[in-house]
């Protein structure tokens, strides 16, 4: 449970600085007024003039914060998915824009290529550990694994957590990342409330046995 509550405030704080990579700084707010005036395709009412419009700059230092925050989880954070996602936000970041090393489209094909190698080291790693019998070492491995973006890992890996996950919320989000229904999930993590619903719904559905339907609902 900590390690996957870990996880999901550090993909939260990625997704925050992954928006202040492109933050700005208004200068000057839009202004207007309404009045009764000819719009568009020569049509008379009530339309909305822009007197000022609205003046932005970078926010240089909230930009240069995020990208070194995201730069520092990239490099050194212990969970693989995690750090990809910072690579990510990293790559599509405007930041990336403003680099000149030969040209901007070599430096995206670098940066692309890098980020496509670690992930890949990082998908045989956690494919070759998790066979580990230390439990919560383990848990670590799938909460990582589970990280990562759907479709990232096979789909056998994923139903191997889904069956055999070290606790339930793993279970359940290896579930969704399979796309099963809520319903399906539910009935996974509780066998046997769920075989005696289906019965009694069976039994309410086809109008047999009232009385057994009654039994199973004391």
């Amino acid at each position: 449970m900590a390690n996957t509550k870990s996880l999901e405030e550090t993909l939260a704080k990625v997704k925050r600085l992954r928006e202040n990579l492109s933050a700005e700084v208004v200068v000057q707010e839009q202004e207007g007024h309404e009045e009764d005036t000819y719009g568009p395709h020569n049509s008379y009412g009530i339309f909305y003039i822009i007197d000022k419009y609205r003046i932005t700059n970078p926010d240089n230092q909230k930009r240069e914060s995020a990208k070194q925050q995201l730069q520092q989880i990239f490099e050194s954070h212990k969970y693989y998915s995690a750090r990809f996602s910072a690579g990510q936000a990293l790559y599509s970041g405007e930041w990336k824009n403003e680099i000149s090393f030969r040209g901007k489209s070599n430096v995206e094909e670098r940066w692309a290529g890098l980020l496509g190698q670690k992930r890949d080291l990082w998908k045989n790693e956690l494919e070759r550990e998790l066979s580990t019998t230390d439990l919560e070492k383990k848990e670590s491995i799938e909460t990582d694994i589970l990280g990562f973006e759907i479709g990232t890992f096979s789909e056998k890996l994923i139903k191997q957590i889904y069956s055999e996950g070290v606790h339930k919320d793993l279970r359940k989000k290896a579930g969704i990342h399979l796309r099963y229904s809520p319903l399906r999930i539910w009935a996974h993590e509780n066998p046997v409330g769920a075989t005696v619903g289906g019965i009694a719904a069976t039994a309410a559905a086809s109008g047999l046995g009232y009385m057994i339907y009654q039994y199973m609902n004391r």
